[in-house]
């Protein structure tokens, strides 16, 4: 039973064969490189997203209360002003 060599013959096909081999491990690392920023910066939009939604719930209402009481005192102070 023969096997095949699975080792270069010569140096310069070992040299031909190793940039092969390390030209696509960088082809498949830049791939994965790419794949992985989008992922993290869809990740980071979507956090940013989630706490924006977050913070306008809980800091929404107070704003909105303190308004509504300005506004009720404004018209008190200005009622009484007024009848002075």
């Amino acid at each position: 039973m023969s096997t095949a060599n699975p080792f270069p013959a010569t140096i310069h096909e070992a040299r031909r064969a190793l940039a092969g081999a390390y030209d696509t491990v960088r082809a498949h690392v830049r791939r994965v490189g790419d794949t992985a920023r989008r992922t993290l910066d869809r990740v980071g939009t979507a956090a940013e997203s989630y706490v924006g939604d977050k913070i306008k719930r809980r800091v929404k209402p107070p704003i909105v209360l303190a308004l509504i009481a300005a506004g009720v005192a404004l018209a008190i102070a200005l009622v009484v002003a007024f009848r002075k």
